[in-house]
């Protein structure tokens, strides 16, 4: 089991924060926990950015195109399952994507 830590992840549930996300061999989502030290859980990755469930190409593109903040819209969009995404380059304040938003798949 692979475990990853970051200040924020998004989800079919809206936003966490401070979460331990746990994959599979597949890396599929299996679970997420709150964890307030997660330096000192052994064996886990930490990212800098938004840890997001599910986001595949469609949504991608689309979160690309707009301005509003994600827990906005994005959350009744996503699955209740899924690969894990780290989206980095947002306006972390309002959780709106800038010129600078990337994707890249930790799962």
């Amino acid at each position: 089991m692979r475990k990853i830590a970051s200040n924020k992840a998004l989800t079919h549930q809206g936003v966490i924060d401070n979460p331990l996300v746990e994959l599979d061999e597949r890396g599929v989502v299996v679970r997420i926990t709150r964890c307030e030290t997660p330096d000192r859980e052994p064996f886990t990755e930490h990212y800098a950015g938004l840890l997001v469930v599910g986001l595949d190409d469609a949504l991608q593109k689309e979160l690309l195109s707009r301005y509003d903040p994600l827990p906005d819209w994005l959350p009744e969009r996503l699955p209740q399952q899924g690969e894990l995404y780290l989206v980095t380059g947002l306006d972390y304040r309002s959780l709106r994507t800038t010129p600078h938003t990337t994707f890249r798949r930790l799962g």
